[in-house]
Formats: C-alpha cells, structure tokens, sequence
C-alpha cells in the first residue's frame, strides 16, 4: 500500500494529492427542508373573540412559497400542518421546477379550522420523527406560528434541549414568529420561548417574513502545505466553497469571517483574514450551481512558524429582515511542511530528469502511470 501511495505522489505531486484529501472531507448528506405550519383560525383573523385578529394567511403562504422556491435542487421537503394535533407528513423530492410546483399546491391547499395552537408537544414530534427517518441527512426545520402555547403544562426548552441532542453541524430551526404582523395581538411571544430559540446553538427565533438564506461551508477541514523556504512566509490563501442551501444570495448579501488567535508551540500567533466581511463580490459561482468560492488571505503578522499550524475560522451570518445561517459556523486550516517525495537519506545529485513507466498493483489490476523524478545517488552508487 505504501509503495502504491508514493507512485500516486509522484504521478500527481503532493500539492495534487492534499487537494484530492481536502475532497474526501465535503459534505455529502442530502438536505431535508421540514416546513411546520400552523393551521389554526388566528391565521385567517378568526380567534375565537369579537374583536378578532389579523387576516394574515394569503401572506403566510407566499411567504412558504417562496422558501420553497429557494430549496436546492436534490433536497427533499417534508411539510406538517398542526394546531392541537399533528398532520402529516407530506413528503416530496426535489427534482425539478414542477416538484416545487406541487409543494407549493400543497401549502396552497390546507384548510385552516384549527382551535388550538399546541406548539413544543408537536414540535417533539417533528423532531422526534424526523431524525428517525432521515438521519443521515442534513435537516432544517421551518416553525411557522402566530400563536402563543395553549398546551399546559409546557416546557419549550426541554424540547430544545433534546433537539440540540439530535443535531449535526449542518442543521438548524426556525421558530418564524407571526404575531408581529397582527394589529390586534396583545400577547407577545413569551420569554421562555423566545430564550429557549435564542440561546440554542443551532436555533433562531426570527420576526414577520425574514428571508431566510442557509448556507455551508463545504470543507470542515483545509489542508495546505507549507514549502521549507515559507516557514515564516507573511501570508498565504486558500479557497472555501460554500453551498447556499436555502434562500438566494441578494446584492447586500455579507457574513463575517475571524480567527481566534491564540499560540503556536507556545509562542503568541496573530493572523489576520482577508475578506473578514464576505461579501456577494467576493462569492465566485463554482461550476456546481448554488456553489460559490471564497479566496482567503492569511496574513501572518507574527511572524511565527507555519509548520503543523492549526488555524480556527468562525464564520458568522446575520440576523433580523434577512436572516443567514452558516452552519457548520466554522472550519480550521490545517497547515503542514511539504514532505520530501524522496527519503531522507536520499540526496539529489543533479538535475537531469528522466521518464520511466512504472507498474502498480491496485485491486488485482495493473495501471501503468508515466512519472518523472530525479537521478539521485546514495553512498557512492547512482541510481534512476
């Protein structure tokens, strides 16, 4: 194996192998987008008293179209309606425009007649439900609701403590809070749950109709090779791809990049990230559609050795009309000395480059690579 391993360095060179390392590390689980949809009278102005509400449903299901219209392609969706019950689920994939068409039909569809809104009791469920179907996937759950709990006792953050139980890197919910947009609402979201939403590591609590834009960084983890004359090189680049998993990017699009610093074998570190606000200039469309590159600067400005750094990127979006979550909000640059392809004790004795076929054995087949080297001598003995 190791024998195959140094023909592959030699065929591709080392910078081709790390790149084809940093590769194996993207992110391959699907996406699952969970829409659950209050279905209860408040949504129509109807809640139970003379004065009533505000009629708000039309908007509220432009706003779910809309969030479908910027699923990725690929994806699935999984929608719930519920007020003291649970419906559901409806599932559909993502294949193309008219898949997106009958989701959009679907949201369209729902008869809103519910009497009571029972919001963490059914949340459990969803959560409960979901990741047991789809739990090698990546899931992001849209709450939308313009109620306040009726169920009681309920304990909201006992429902978000067990969903941070479930989560990976990549998902996140959404409590879209509606009872902004009613003229007449006198009870506000309460305390407990707009903490319990705020304080999660992979929850938000948004107001009214944020455009809700999702987004990952594709490589956990960046390796890049330090050359021996570049110990203490005053910077370097590397690239990140990012996939917009949700939503679309708009020309005020923008999210904050940073380094904690912190020491390199024990001497302080200071490196400093260019662009440390991303912006739509900075994003370069990939040749996968809803990928984008983005070309970081490391400046080293301490001047310490590079060799077997670890460098510590946190990314994070923004919140409030249009709300952008980076998840995983973070990823690290691993940098390492570039190796030698020949041995240490191997010492280059000229220039002169020869070519040379050589056989190697993988899986019982033979490939034949063509690699150049150099002609090297070892105690006295010259060798190709």
């Amino acid at each position: 194996m190791k024998r195959v391993l140094l023909f592959i360095m030699l065929a591709l060179g080392t910078s081709g192998l790390w790149q084809a390392m940093a590769q194996t590390q993207t992110k391959s689980k699907p996406f699952v987008h969970c829409i659950v949809l209050d279905k209860t009278l408040s949504m129509v102005g109807r809640d139970g008293t003379k004065q009533g509400t505000t009629n708000i449903w039309d908007d509220v299901q432009n706003y779910c179209c809309g969030m479908i219209d910027g699923f990725s392609p690929s994806s699935t969706v999984v929608f719930y309606t519920f007020d003291k019950g649970l419906y559901g689920p409806e599932v559909f994939e993502i294949k193309g425009e008219a898949d997106k068409t009958a989701i959009k039909n679907k949201v369209r569809d729902v008869t809103v007649d519910g009497q009571y809104t029972w919001i963490a009791s059914n949340l459990a469920k969803v959560i409960e439900a979901v990741y047991k179907q789809y739990e090698d996937h990546s899931i992001m759950i849209y709450l939308l609701t313009d109620g306040i709990e009726e169920q009681q006792p309920c304990n909201i953050q006992k429902v978000i403590d067990g969903y941070e139980g479930y989560v990976g890197d990549y998902d996140h919910l959404y409590y879209v809070d509606l009872r902004g947009l009613l003229s007449n609402s006198k009870n506000p979201t309460t305390k407990e749950f707009k903490d319990a939403f705020e304080n999660g590591r992979h929850t938000d609590i948004v107001d009214g109709f944020p455009k809700i834009v999702s987004m990952s960084p594709m490589f956990p983890t960046i390796p890049h090779e330090i050359k021996e004359n570049e110990e203490k090189a005053s910077s370097f680049t590397v690239d990140q791809v990012f996939e917009v998993t949700s939503g679309e990017l708009t020309k005020d699009f923008s999210f904050e990049a940073s380094i904690n610093n912190g020491s390199v074998k024990g001497v302080k570190a200071n490196f400093k990230i260019t662009p440390s606000k991303v912006s739509i200039a900075d994003m370069k469309p990939d040749k996968n559609k809803g990928m984008y590159r983005v070309t970081f600067e490391i400046e080293n400005v301490s001047n310490v050795s590079l060799f077997d750094c670890t460098i510590p990127i946190q990314l994070k979006g923004c919140t409030g009309e249009k709300t952008l979550t980076i998840e995983p909000s973070s990823f690290v640059i691993e940098l390492v000395k570039q190796p030698d392809v020949l041995h240490d004790t191997l010492e280059i004795h000229d220039t002169v480059v020869v070519e040379k076929t050589v056989i190697i054995e993988a899986k019982d087949k033979e490939q034949t690579v063509t690699v150049k080297h150099n002609k090297y001598s070892r105690k006295n003995k010259t060798k190709e």
